[in-house]
C-alpha cells in the first residue's frame, strides 16, 4: 500500500470514508457532508484540509477513484487539477 504518496486532502478523504478517524473527526465529517454552502466555507476556515478533501471528493470526477488507485499503487491514474476555491 502508498499511503505516503497521498497528498494531504487524499489522505482526510480516506481515513473518512473507511472510517479511520476517532470521534472528533468521524463527527467533523458528519457537519461537513451535510453542511450547506455557507456553513461549509465557515467549516473551512478551521478545517480547510479536511473542506477542501471533501470538495474533491464530492466536484472532480474520478478523484475518489483516482485516490483509491493511487493508493493500491495501481497505474493509469488520471490527475486532474483541483478545482478553484469557491468553484464547486
Amino acid at each position: 500500500m502508498n499511503w505516503d504518496k497521498l497528498d494531504e486532502y487524499e489522505k482526510a478523504a480516506y481515513k473518512w470514508q473507511y472510517k479511520m478517524n476517532g470521534s472528533f473527526f468521524t463527527n467533523l465529517w458528519a457537519a461537513i457532508v451535510k453542511a450547506d454552502n455557507h456553513n461549509l466555507g465557515r467549516l473551512a476556515l478551521g478545517f480547510p484540509i479536511e473542506v477542501e478533501a471533501y470538495r474533491r471528493y464530492t466536484g472532480i470526477e474520478n478523484w475518489w477513484t483516482n485516490v483509491q488507485k493511487k493508493y493500491q499503487g495501481e497505474g493509469n491514474v488520471e490527475r486532474e487539477a483541483p478545482a478553484e476555491e469557491g468553484e464547486i
